[in-house]
């Protein structure tokens, strides 16, 4: 076993990672967690949490997880990245679409990072190639925003009569922009005007959807990060304002929303657990390929059909991977 003075000398010279170095100390490998707007008890984290544990880490003792999230501020998360670098973790997990990454990037070209949600990593900057990514970041990328066209079609498929559809977006989230875009051209193939409706903060989350209810028949949520963390309150309040709404993940039918569509999320942050304990046994990001999502889910909500008024046609519950009743 090497010395702690040699395991010191070989981290200055760059032949140990902080991972490897950490574990000449016999010290539990710190993972800093650095997120755009989940909260520490959001489904991401413990999602993350869960399968550590089921890969043999206990927080505490066989590894040390350290949380800072921006709530929502893209501006506060070059300082909290700095702060997560500063306290020398063995990798840092970025949660909540590019800005945390690339944050975590200007920070630290050495520490790994992994991400998640990362619409298009290559566009972003954040790696070289899918299949190489050739720096310090990998990650598991997500298609979410991309699959909006897909949820106004399944809008329009259990309302046929919907022609006005509220579309929540925060300005200030820049894959917002080419989300809605791509909505913006599906609506008009599907005969269907899409009604904005901003919402900057979570604090603006109660009123924007009762501003969608009197301005359309419908709504949709884009995969886009800002509003994962709040998807069971804005089911809860569709359910209230009898707002027929389709989003993009389970969470939004579980709480009372009418439909999802797209990755399984808790799936997504399970498999960026398994790349980070890989790097944490020595595997280096540079390697490893950005993994994509290749299935995608389908839940409904058939207690809020039937609340709503709509009808479930027998070949759309057959298609849907989960029907909650």
């Amino acid at each position: 076993m090497l010395s702690r003075r040699a395991a010191l000398v070989l981290l200055a010279t760059g032949c140990l990672t902080p991972a490897s170095a950490a574990a000449q100390r016999d010290v539990p490998p710190r993972v800093g967690v650095l997120s755009l707007t989940s909260g520490p008890d959001s489904l991401p984290l413990r999602s993350l949490r869960r399968r550590f544990e089921e890969l043999g880490y206990v927080d505490g003792r066989r590894l040390t997880v350290d949380f800072l999230g921006a709530e929502g501020q893209v501006d506060r998360l070059p300082d909290l990245a700095a702060r997560l670098v500063a306290g020398r973790p063995a990798l840092i997990m970025a949660l909540g679409g590019a800005e945390p990454a690339s944050a975590a990037r200007t920070a630290t070209t050495t520490i790994p990072i992994v991400f998640t949600i990362a619409s298009d990593p290559i566009a972003d900057g954040l790696v070289g190639s899918l299949a190489r990514p050739g720096g310090n970041v990998t990650g598991v990328s997500s298609l979410n925003s991309e699959l909006d066209a897909k949820r106004l079609e399944l809008l329009k498929e259990v309302v046929p009569a919907l022609k006005r559809v509220a579309v929540l977006v925060n300005p200030t989230d820049r894959t917002a922009t080419p989300a809605r875009g791509r909505a913006e051209t599906a609506a008009r193939r599907l005969g269907l005007q899409l009604q904005a409706v901003e919402v900057r903060t979570p604090q603006e989350i109660d009123t924007a959807v009762g501003r969608a209810r009197t301005t359309a028949e419908a709504a949709l949520l884009l995969g886009t990060p800002f509003l994962f963390p709040h998807l069971p309150r804005v089911g809860a309040l569709a359910a209230r304002h009898r707002l027929p709404v389709i989003g993009p993940s389970r969470e939004l039918p579980a709480a009372g929303g009418l439909m999802s569509y797209g990755t399984n999320l808790e799936e997504m942050f399970r498999r960026a657990a398994d790349m980070a304990d890989r790097i944490l046994k020595g595997a280096r990001p540079a390697d490893m390929p950005v993994e994509q999502p290749t299935t995608f889910e389908l839940v409904i909500n058939a207690r809020a059909a039937e609340a709503l008024g709509i009808t479930l046609s027998p070949a759309l519950l057959t298609r849907a991977d989960t029907v909650l009743r």
